[in-house]
C-alpha cells in the first residue's frame, strides 16, 4: 500500500468519525437541553396545579358554608332566632373566612323592620358583630353584591374594598327563599354572603415554590383582576384582555379566553414590559368562576448549566476537527505537493480562528441576571414575590416599611482599575402617615467621599418624592481574569439612611416607561463611556450578611438581607480591544511567520542571512513584547493572571522556537523536519500551531 493511499485512508476514517462523534454530540446537546426545559416546565406545571388546588379548597369551603346556611334558612331548619349563631360558628371554625353574614330582603325578617343584615367579621385578630343596615342601604342598585343573586342566583362577586376593615375582598353570594304570605309563591327572601381576604390569596400563592420572582393572579369570568400582587391591577379594575390588547399580545388574548372558559393552558412568551422569557400557566379553579394565572421567569428556571455549555465548546471542536480532515480530502493534501499543504494550512488557520471567535461569543452571551446570591427584580410583582420569601423579613417583629427608590445615571468613568466615578439623580418616595422618626435619605455604602445635594422635594398624589444630586467614587471589585473579553458590572449600592431601622429600599417602576434591562432603564440617552459597549441595566437584590449586629439589639440585617442595587452592565468594544491589547502582539505574531518564510536556501547555497541576525530579530521582538507586557500589568493590577497574559507567554514561547529552528536551518544539519523543501514543515505548522494553542487556551479560561 502507498504512503499516500494510506493517508488517505486514514484521513477518510477520521473525517468519519468525527463527523458522527459531532452528529452524536449535537443530538446529545440538544436532547439534553429539551429535557432540561420539560422538566422546569412540568415543575411549573405542578406548581401551577397545586396553587389552583389548594385556593380552591380555600374557596369552595366559603361556597359551601354560604349554600348550607341559605339552605337550611329556605327550609326552616335554621330560624331566624339562631342565625347569629351560626354566623359566629361559622367563622370560628374557619380561619380563612373574612366575614360571613345574611341581608334580608325589606320586611323579610321581621314586617315591622325594612331591612336587616347581621354578620361577622374579622378585625385586629378579633370576631366582631356588626349590623350592614346601619351602614347603607344595600337592596340600592349600585350594590351588585345584593341585586345579583337576587335576580339571577348564586355568583361570585368582583373584589371589592370593605371601608370597615380596610381590606379587599372576594365574595360568593347566594340568594335563600321564603314563601310569600300573600301570592304563596317562593321568592327570594336575602342574600347569605360569605367572603375571603385577598391577603390569603396573597399567603396562599407566595407558600409556593413559584421561583425567586415568579407570581400568581386570578382572573373573574369577565377576565377581570380579582386578585394581582400589584394591587394597582385590583383597584384600577383591569382586565386581562385589553391588557392583552394593548400589548398587542394576541397568544395572551387566546390563552386568556381558553382559561375563562375552564381550560388549562400554557403560553411560553417575552413580556412587553420586563423583557423577560416567561411561561404563564392558566389553571381554572373548580367549583368558583375564577382562573388562576402563574408566571414564571424562565431565567430562574433554565439557569446557566455547565454540562450545556461544556457541550456547546465541544461540538465547536468537533466541527473544526471535522472540516481539518474534510479539507485534507478536498484538496487531496495526501498528494503531499506544497500548494495542496499550503491550503490545507491556511484552512485549518481560519477554522481556528473561527473557532475562537465562537468561544468568545459564547462567552459574551452568558446569563448575566442568574447568579446564586442575587435576584433581578424587573416588575411590582416579582418583587414582592421575593421580598415576602425572605423569613428575616417575614418574622421581624416590627411590619416592614418599603420606600420606592429610583436612579438615573447620567454619566459615568473608570478612574482605577477598582474603582469608577457616577454621577446622576437618585429619589424616594414617602407615602403620606409614615413616622416622622423615619429619616428621608440614603447612603451609598460603597462610595468614596460622595456628594449629595437636595435638588426637589414635592408632593406627587399621597406621598411626598423628593430628588438628590448624586457624584461618587465607587469601590468595586472587578474581576480581570478574562481581559480583555471581561464585562463589568457595575453596582449601586443603596441603603436607607436608617439602615438600622426595619426600612427595605424597592425600586420605584412606576417612574420608568419601560423596565426592559435592554432599554436601559435609569440610563441618560446621551451616555458614552468610550471603548465600552452598554449591554443592559436593571435593579437586582443582593443577600448581604454581616458578623456584627452594629450594636443594634434585634438587627434585621445581620443574616441574608436583601440589599437594593441599580446595576448596569458593559462588555468592552471589540474594535478597541484589537486596537488596544491585540494589535502588537498580532504583529509580532505575523512578522515571526514572516521570519519563518525567509528561511531559504538557494541551489544549496547557505542562507542569506547568520545566526546572529536570527538571535538580534528575535530579541527585538522578544523586548517589544515584554514593554507591552509591563505596560498592560501596570494600567491593570491585579494579582491573577488575565486571559491577555497566556498570548505573551505563548509568544515567548514561539519565539524561542523559531530563534531555534532558525538556527539549525542555517547550520546545516541534515534535520528532515527542519530542512525538508526548505523549512516547509515549521511553516505549514505555524499558525495552525499558533491558533490551535489559543483556542485551547480559551476554552480552559473560559469554561
Amino acid at each position: 500500500m502507498t504512503k499516500q493511499k494510506r493517508i488517505y485512508q486514514i484521513s477518510s476514517l477520521f473525517c468519519v468519525l468525527s463527523f458522527l462523534f459531532l452528529i452524536a454530540t449535537i443530538y446529545s446537546y440538544f436532547q439534553e437541553k429539551h429535557t432540561i426545559i420539560q422538566s422546569a416546565q412540568k415543575r411549573a406545571k405542578q406548581e401551577s396545579v397545586a396553587a389552583a388546588k389548594k385556593l380552591g379548597e380555600n374557596l369552595v369551603k366559603i361556597k359551601n358554608n354560604a349554600t348550607s346556611i341559605a339552605e337550611d334558612l329556605s327550609t326552616g331548619k335554621l330560624k331566624d332566632s339562631e342565625l347569629k349563631n351560626r354566623l359566629l360558628n361559622s367563622l370560628q371554625k374557619n380561619p380563612t373566612f373574612f366575614e360571613v353574614g345574611t341581608s334580608y330582603a325589606p320586611y323579610a325578617y321581621k314586617p315591622n323592620i325594612r331591612l336587616y343584615s347581621p354578620y361577622y367579621t374579622r378585625k385586629d385578630g378579633k370576631i366582631l358583630s356588626r349590623q350592614l343596615e346601619a351602614l347603607y342601604d344595600y337592596t340600592k342598585p349600585e350594590y351588585d353584591w345584593y341585586n345579583r343573586p337576587i335576580k339571577e342566583g348564586p355568583v361570585w362577586s368582583e373584589p371589592f374594598y370593605d371601608e370597615d376593615t380596610k381590606v379587599y375582598l372576594i365574595e360568593f353570594d347566594t340568594p335563600f327563599f321564603r314563601v310569600d304570605s300573600k301570592t304563596k309563591q317562593v321568592t327570594p327572601a336575602g342574600v347569605v354572603f360569605s367572603n375571603y381576604s385577598l391577603g390569603n390569596v396573597k399567603e396562599i400563592i407566595n407558600s409556593l415554590n413559584l421561583g425567586k420572582t415568579g407570581y400568581g393572579f386570578l382572573l373573574s369570568k369577565q377576565g377581570n383582576f380579582v386578585y394581582h400582587p400589584n394591587q394597582q391591577f385590583v383597584e384600577k379594575k383591569f382586565n386581562i384582555f385589553k391588557r392583552a390588547d394593548e400589548q398587542k399580545n394576541r397568544k395572551l388574548r387566546d390563552a386568556s379566553k381558553k382559561a375563562i372558559a375552564g381550560e388549562s393552558t400554557m403560553i411560553d412568551d417575552r413580556s412587553a414590559i420586563t423583557g423577560q422569557n416567561t411561561w404563564l400557566f392558566y389553571e381554572p379553579i373548580n367549583s368558583t368562576d375564577f382562573t388562576l394565572g402563574v408566571v414564571f421567569i424562565q431565567d430562574e428556571l433554565i439557569r446557566n448549566n455547565k454540562n450545556l455549555d461544556r457541550k456547546l465548546v465541544i461540538i465547536v471542536l468537533e466541527t473544526i476537527v471535522f472540516l481539518f480532515f474534510l479539507s485534507i480530502l478536498s484538496f487531496k493534501a495526501y498528494i503531499e505537493t506544497p500548494k495542496r499543504l499550503w491550503a490545507v494550512s491556511n484552512t485549518t488557520a481560519l477554522l481556528l480562528v473561527a473557532g475562537i471567535g465562537t468561544l468568545w461569543t459564547l462567552s459574551l452571551r452568558r446569563n448575566i441576571f442568574v447568579e446564586n446570591n442575587n435576584v433581578l427584580v424587573v416588575s411590582p410583582q416579582g418583587t414582592e414575590r421575593f421580598l415576602n420569601s425572605q423569613k428575616q423579613i417575614a418574622n421581624a417583629q416590627e411590619t416592614p416599611l418599603y420606600i420606592p427608590t429610583g436612579v438615573f445615571v447620567q454619566s459615568l468613568k473608570f478612574t482605577e482599575a477598582n474603582e469608577v466615578f457616577v454621577k446622576g439623580y437618585i429619589w424616594q418616595k414617602y407615602k403620606d402617615g409614615i413616622s416622622k422618626d423615619i429619616s428621608r435619605g440614603f447612603t451609598l455604602p460603597e462610595a468614596v467621599k460622595p456628594s449629595i445635594v437636595e435638588t426637589y422635594r414635592r408632593r406627587e398624589g399621597d406621598s411626598e418624592v423628593t430628588g438628590w444630586y448624586f457624584e461618587a467614587t465607587l469601590h468595586q471589585n472587578f474581576d480581570y481574569s478574562t481581559y480583555p473579553l471581561d464585562n463589568k458590572k457595575i453596582g449601586i449600592r443603596l441603603w436607607h439612611k436608617d439602615f438600622d431601622k426595619n426600612v427595605i429600599l424597592i425600586p420605584d417602576f412606576e417612574a420608568y416607561t419601560l423596565i426592559s434591562p435592554s432599554t436601559f432603564p435609569g440610563i441618560d440617552h446621551d451616555f458614552v463611556l468610550p471603548g465600552w459597549n452598554l449591554e443592559s441595566s436593571y435593579f437586582q437584590y443582593e443577600l448581604h450578611s454581616y458578623n456584627t449586629n452594629f450594636g443594634i439589639k434585634n438587627y434585621i440585617g445581620e443574616k441574608e438581607f436583601p440589599e437594593l442595587y441599580f446595576t448596569i452592565y458593559m462588555h468592552r468594544n471589540l474594535i478597541k480591544i484589537f486596537i488596544e491589547n491585540l494589535m502588537i502582539p498580532g504583529i509580532v505574531a505575523t512578522l515571526l511567520f514572516v521570519i519563518l518564510l525567509i528561511f531559504v536556501k538557494r541551489n544549496n547555497e547557505n542562507a542569506d542571512f547568520n545566526a546572529l541576525e536570527i538571535v538580534s530579530a528575535c530579541g527585538g521582538f522578544l523586548f517589544i513584547l515584554i514593554i507591552d507586557q509591563i505596560s498592560l500589568r501596570q494600567k491593570i493590577i491585579t494579582a491573577g493572571l488575565l486571559y491577555l497574559d497566556y498570548f505573551y507567554f505563548l509568544l515567548y514561547l514561539v519565539i524561542l522556537l523559531v530563534a531555534i529552528d532558525g538556527l539549525l536551518f542555517v547550520s546545516g544539519r541534515e534535520i528532515p523536519l527542519i530542512q525538508y523543501k526548505n523549512n516547509l514543515i515549521p511553516k505549514l505548522l505555524y499558525w495552525p500551531s499558533l491558533l490551535g494553542s489559543l483556542l485551547m487556551i480559551t476554552v480552559l479560561v473560559f469554561w
